[in-house]
C-alpha cells in the first residue's frame, strides 16, 4: 500500500491481498468468499475508509483543528 502498488482499486486491492494472505490456491474460493462478503458494496477503497470510520469521529478531529472564531462560523452557516 506504501508503494500504491493497489491504490483506490478494489480489484488490485482484492489480487495483491490474495497473493499476500492466501499461500495456497486450494483457500482461493474461501478468500474469494470472505473477501465478497467484507468488501460487498465497496466500489473504491476511499469507500472502505468512509464505511469503517464514523462520521462523529471524523467532526471531532476536524473541530480540534479550528479555532473557537471559526467554530463560530460554521455554526452560523447551520452547521
Amino acid at each position: 500500500m506504501e508503494k500504491r502498488v493497489a491504490y483506490a482499486n478494489l480489484d488490485d486491492f482484492y489480487y495483491l491481498s490474495r497473493a499476500i494472505l492466501v499461500k495456497d490456491e486450494k483457500h482461493y474460493d474461501k478468500f474469494d468468499k470472505a473477501f465478497d462478503i467484507y468488501f460487498k458494496g465497496i466500489e473504491k477503497l476511499e469507500d472502505i475508509f468512509q464505511a469503517l470510520i464514523p462520521d462523529d469521529w471524523l467532526r471531532k478531529a476536524f473541530e480540534k483543528e479550528l479555532d473557537p472564531e471559526e467554530l463560530k462560523k460554521i455554526e452560523s452557516l447551520g452547521g
